[in-house]
């Protein structure tokens, strides 16, 4: 069985956790209003941002798959990401995030 599809059955992501790790680098580039996110919303988008589902973000984190879902929601509106129909909210927070200095 390919890694990306063992990673997805494990709650993972198929993306190459080394792509991820090399976009979240330092020195990625740009600037993101992410100063408004808390701690914790800030630990759950680098989990995403890390190709985590959400139910291995709460797994990693401790807490309910709802409580992650909640978070990602107040996430969306502090980034001011809002569901067009024809964008992936989850994408959009993600590249805030590596846009971050």
């Amino acid at each position: 069985m390919p890694r990306s599809v063992r990673r997805v059955a494990e709650g993972g992501s198929a993306l190459d956790p080394q792509v991820v790790a090399a976009l979240l680098a330092p020195g990625s580039g740009g600037h993101a209003p992410l100063g408004a996110l808390t701690e914790r919303e800030q630990a759950v988008l680098s989990l995403v941002a890390q190709g985590h589902s959400n139910a291995a973000i709460a797994t990693r984190l401790r807490m309910a798959e709802r409580t992650v879902e909640s978070h990602m929601r107040n996430i969306f509106h502090k980034l001011r990401i809002h569901d067009s129909g024809d964008t992936h909210r989850r994408v959009l927070a993600v590249l805030a995030y590596l846009s971050r200095a």
